[in-house]
């Protein structure tokens, strides 16, 4: 269960061992056009980047704590809860602001 709104993401604290984000494609669409802008797609593997660089931006970053399992239509984040929530409330911030999901847009990378 979610302890706050992370729209437009839906978050699961789980435990605090393994908790969850997901994306999924109704939500996506609201933000095809930024994507576009940068000759990006805007679906789950593009989210998927922009998430890895938004998580390595975060101090105490420990490679492998994150899980992606990400396919065309979601995106589904795996961690530790504590991390989960830090996660989420980047990603939901970043989805709130236009300029700064084109900035990261523009330095993630797509595995």
């Amino acid at each position: 269960m979610a302890d706050k709104d992370y729209s437009p993401f839906i978050v699961w604290l789980d435990s605090p061992e393994e908790s969850t984000i997901n994306l999924f494609d109704d939500k996506m669409a609201s933000y095809a056009s930024i994507f576009r802008e940068l000759n990006r797609e805007g679906n789950g593997y593009d989210w998927a980047a922009v998430a890895r660089t938004l998580n390595e931006m975060i101090p105490n970053f420990k490679k492998g704590a994150i899980r992606f399992n990400q396919e065309a239509d979601m995106l589904s984040i795996y961690g530790p809860q504590k991390r989960i929530k830090i996660l989420a409330n980047e990603l939901q911030a970043i989805s709130q602001n236009p300029l700064a999901l084109a900035k990261i847009i523009q330095r993630s990378e797509i595995d």
